[in-house]
């Protein structure tokens, strides 16, 4: 009997070895956007097997929960906005020729979100899986992605052509554009001209992977410092040699948010009246930005309410040249007024249910900077509000990831939070889903673009960010210790009945 269970022991452990490092190779080639769109597709469904054999993990992590379950409720807000993230009225249209592959692609996007989302989970539950090697998955394929495109881009437009060549222009097929503006990107097995905003999230992801060495020591650990160095400053370095000044610009709030999470979890540990502190004025600003948030948007959709004409906004002092008709926001109240208006045949505008909780129709392309309002536009307000819940229930859960001392070192949390952060300012400032600048092609095999309109939601990352989230998700520890006294008082009777005397 003792063999029989070494013998399952080592098969159990095996499997646990094969399927770790089955969904470690399944997010580094996510991360490296392995053979395009087709590829990605087969990503999805990969992914979404492979978490379903590491949920029994995850759950084995999750089982304290079982006593208060409505630990989990604040769940099911996440699961609505994924399932309309992937079904809308924009992406069905898009497909209304063929209903069978709308309806598919979309079921595909919600498996793939969720799938990614249980296999960070799920990795970071096998007992003797180590963050380290996760975290060199990401890396590695951002990494990879990074220096191939950077070499090529390098040896076409040459150091620096950002600055060399900023205003000069060049014709193809009669239609101007713009050289400092586009940089090459890998497309499945393909070079393709992309914009600069689309072709250097990577090495921003990368770079911000290195505000995680505020919580490394180089005298203690200086082999994974000088790792985490290098992958950081391969990222900085495609950004500089455009250079790509926005993308430098918005890495200066990841560092500093970085250096500030170092430092306050060091204060918290030295001393409990600061730890408390900390909770109170965190708890404070969460809700102060929440607030702000709200207030904006019950704003400016009041102002597009109206219209141009009658514009507020852009009657402000300082702030109102951003607004109203010919400002920079022009084409954002557009998307937004298209999004919860049509037009009668008198020219009167009218509220457009349909388009307005589930996204217009696939007539109109709106490419915004912000992937939140892109969102609003293709899948409409319901799927717009549940991002906006999304950012801030996950904010209150990486707050406790971070100090939860049971949730693992500092030193590698603070790497995925990091990353997270630095998805999440790029693609609220510097996203772009119309990148191609030449859509030749797009039929090939391993690039079968369906459309031109390559969006977030349909990206590789977007499932990085969700395996990032699943990473960091873990339950407030005033929940899980109530629950483990549970468990251990339970275990205590246990243990006393089976050492009393048999009657």
């Amino acid at each position: 009997m003792a063999n029989e269970e070494v013998k399952r022991k080592a098969s159990d452990d095996r499997f646990d070895t094969v399927l770790g490092f089955l969904g470690i190779e399944a997010i580094a080639l996510v991360c490296f956007g392995f053979a395009g769109t087709t590829g990605l597709t087969f990503l999805r469904a990969i992914g979404f097997c492979i978490a379903l054999f590491l949920f029994p993990y995850a759950k084995r992590m999750l089982d304290m929960q079982k006593a208060n379950k409505k630990v989990f409720l604040p769940l099911i807000p996440v699961g609505a906005t994924v399932i309309l993230l992937g079904f809308s009225g924009f992406w069905m249209s898009l497909y209304s020729g063929n209903a069978f592959s709308g309806v598919f692609d979309a079921l595909l996007v919600v498996l793939g979100v969720t799938g990614f989302f249980f296999l960070g989970l799920g990795l970071k539950s096998i007992p003797w899986m180590k963050m380290e090697y996760i975290l060199l998955g990401i890396l590695g394929g951002l990494a990879l992605l990074v220096l191939i495109t950077m070499f090529y881009s390098v040896v076409r437009y040459g150091l620096f052509y950002g600055a060399r060549f900023k205003g000069l222009v060049y014709y193809y097929d009669g239609v101007v554009f713009q050289i400092a503006n586009e940089a090459k990107y890998l497309d499945g097995f393909k070079f393709r001209e992309v914009s600069l905003n689309f072709a250097k999230w990577g090495g921003f992801v990368l770079a911000s992977a290195g505000a995680g060495l505020f919580a490394r020591s180089f005298k203690e650990d200086r082999r994974r410092f000088l790792i985490l160095a290098a992958f950081a400053l391969l990222g900085i370095i495609d950004l500089v040699i455009v250079p790509f000044v926005p993308g430098l610009i918005l890495l200066i709030p990841v560092y500093l948010v970085g250096l500030l999470v170092a430092y306050f979890h060091k204060v918290e540990e030295s001393s409990p009246r600061a730890k408390e502190i900390g909770n109170r004025v965190m708890t404070i600003l969460f809700f102060v930005l929440l607030g702000l948030v709200v207030v904006g948007l019950i704003v400016l959709f009041a102002d597009v309410y109206v219209g141009f004409d009658k514009s507020f906004l852009a009657k402000l002092p300082l702030i109102g040249r951003f607004f109203g008709e010919g400002s920079r926001t022009e084409k954002l109240e557009n998307a937004i007024s298209s999004t919860f208006f049509s037009t009668t045949a008198s020219g009167a505008r009218v509220l457009n249910f349909g388009s307005l909780l589930f996204g217009m129709q696939a007539t109109y392309v709106f490419d915004l900077p912000f992937f939140e309002f892109n969102v609003l536009w293709q899948n409409g307000l319901l799927a717009f509000a549940g991002v906006i819940y999304c950012i801030f229930y996950f904010m209150k859960r990486i707050r406790h990831y971070v100090f939860d001392d049971t949730q693992g070192k500092l030193k590698d949390k603070l790497i995925v939070v990091t990353m997270i952060l630095g998805m999440f300012l790029y693609f609220s400032f510097l996203s772009d889903e119309m990148p191609l600048r030449h859509p030749e092609g797009l039929n090939e095999i391993f690039s079968s673009h369906s459309t031109t309109l390559m969006a977030f939601t349909r990206s590789n990352s977007i499932l990085l960010l969700f395996f990032l989230l699943g990473l960091t998700f873990s339950i407030e520890p005033k929940y899980r210790g109530a629950i483990e006294e549970t468990v251990l008082e339970s275990d205590e009777k246990t243990v006393s009945k089976e050492a009393s005397p048999n009657e």
